[in-house]
């Protein structure tokens, strides 16, 4: 009966006759037709021409218009709605299936290969099974698509996975890669993915690429966050401890935790974390270089600086508490301080008092100077 089928296809498919003809599985007359070809339960009346149709009753009318229409009802652990297999050694291209779908029409859903699987059994069940076995050095593919032509929105491989209200993973796209050199997915141009991207290097351990999904966020709100998952093997994905990237330039690292670390620079070659960040704010490093946008203070020693004399020093830290130019308690308590500024600021106050000590050098210099003089008229003889 295998090979009285094949011959029905080929020959269905030539239109090399007006006869229509029907198969109750046991006959083994070859026949060809360009009507239609019933195989199976009953014979569907069907509009297109050299149809070939193979059904399990009870059937759904009416049936839409297909080339090649198969319907297998079983609760089977195996069901193969079409199995095909190619054995060839020939090195010229080779088709499991080859589909050329060519259309002017402008309205209505075209499908090149349409699978429709509704089953209530547990075991697996696949819309399109494909084995790619080669021992060739060519290029081998599962599945090729080539979409060409047209203005609208053009999908290569579409999935689209409903929701059924449960909790148990489902995969529009399911790649398994594995050995050296072995990856599940290779993409030339751009990639876009809305909604979460999930990396995970076992069941346990597991991290989210989260987006903005709000339409009406700003666009410099919007986002990038790096999150974790919370409990072992679930998507529970741990925003508070979660790495940031907004639109607008920002990196933001969000913590729970308060005196551990959350960020370091690791070196293999010292065998040591060289910079660390606390969760309190505190900061370990070997050396921090600041990198001042402003000249450092050497303006002090320049003869056109108004050095403020003592008097008004004392004046003003009576008024307010705190030197010249320096911030206050207060300040330093809201704002913190700016490294490279406070580093600047005392420099200048130490060549300040470098100043100062100066002038009183020279005061004290005169002032001995004229102590040497009286001491000398002091001494003198008396004539």
């Amino acid at each position: 009966m295998k090979n009285s089928l094949f011959a029905v296809i080929a020959c269905a498919l030539s239109f090399c006759s007006v006869a229509q003809t029907y198969w109750t599985g046991s006959s083994t007359v070859t026949t060809t037709t360009t009507g239609s070809i019933g195989y199976g339960g009953n014979l569907v009346n069907n509009s297109g021409l050299g149809n070939i149709q193979m059904l399990q009753p009870p059937l759904t009318f009416p049936l839409p218009s297909y080339k090649i229409y198969v319907e297998n009802i079983n609760n089977a652990s195996l069901l193969n709605g079409i199995g095909n297999v190619v054995t060839n050694t020939s090195t010229t291209a080779q088709y499991g299936i080859y589909n050329l779908l060519n259309f002017n029409g402008t309205s209505g859903i075209k499908h090149g290969i349409y699978s429709n699987i509704v089953t209530n059994s547990t075991n697996a069940t696949y819309g399109a099974l494909m084995y790619t076995t080669n021992s060739s050095s060519g290029v081998n593919y599962g599945l090729y698509t080539k979409v060409m032509g047209g203005t609208g929105i053009k999908y290569g491989i579409y999935s689209w996975v409903p929701d059924p209200g449960t909790s148990e993973f489902r995969y529009g796209i399911f790649s398994d890669a594995r050995g050296t050199g072995a990856k599940a997915g290779m993409f030339l141009g751009d990639l876009e993915a809305r909604g979460k991207f999930i990396l995970s290097g076992n069941t346990q351990g597991r991290f989210a690429f989260i987006t903005s999904t709000v339409a009406t966020t700003p666009i410099g709100d919007q986002s990038l966050s790096i999150q974790p998952n919370n409990t072992s093997g679930q998507d529970d994905w741990d925003a508070n401890n979660a790495l940031t990237f907004f639109n607008s330039g920002l990196l933001q690292k969000y913590t729970t935790l308060t005196t551990e670390k959350v960020f370091t620079i690791y070196r293999p070659d010292l065998n040591n974390e060289v910079f660390q960040i606390n969760g309190n704010g505190v900061v370990h490093a070997t050396e921090v270089n600041v990198m001042l946008p402003v000249n450092f203070p050497d303006y002090v020693f320049q003869p056109s600086y108004k050095l403020m004399p003592l008097n008004e020093v004392t004046n003003f830290i009576a008024t307010n508490g705190h030197l010249p130019n320096v911030p206050s308690a207060a300040t330093v308590a809201e704002e913190g301080i700016n490294l490279g500024e406070m580093a600047k600021v005392l420099v200048e106050k130490v060549e300040e008092l470098t100043l100062y000590i100066i002038q009183q050098q020279a005061a004290m210099d005169k002032q001995q100077a004229e102590i040497d003089a009286l001491k000398q008229q002091v001494n003198a003889p008396q004539h």
